[in-house]
């Protein structure tokens, strides 16, 4: 998957409209419009995920919660924990104290 893939993906909303977008939604304080890292062919099974791997790590996030079966055998991925909802949330009990 080339670089053209994820350009046409993210052409389908332009920057004004997410900001938008986010600011209907009164998020514009939880949410960080980014740029998608390339992620190279290969580093993961399914080509369809880069862009999510590449969005993934260049927010710095710490954990993409998922039930996608490519992304979840990854577990981590450039310090992005790969984890399901259900492990997401016991994670967050455990920290918690919950």
């Amino acid at each position: 998957m080339d670089n053209s893939a994820c350009q046409k993906r993210s052409k389908r909303y332009s920057e004004y409209d997410m900001q938008r977008i986010a600011n209907d939604y009164r998020l514009s304080g939880a949410v960080e419009i980014v740029q998608p890292i390339i992620v190279p062919v290969g580093d993961c099974a399914d080509e369809k995920d880069l862009p999510v791997l590449g969005t993934a790590v260049a927010a710095q996030t710490q954990y993409l919660i998922t039930g996608d079966g490519h992304l979840l055998d990854l577990a981590e991925y450039r310090g992005v924990f790969i984890v399901t909802p259900r492990a997401f949330y016991e994670a967050m009990v455990k920290h918690t104290g919950g």
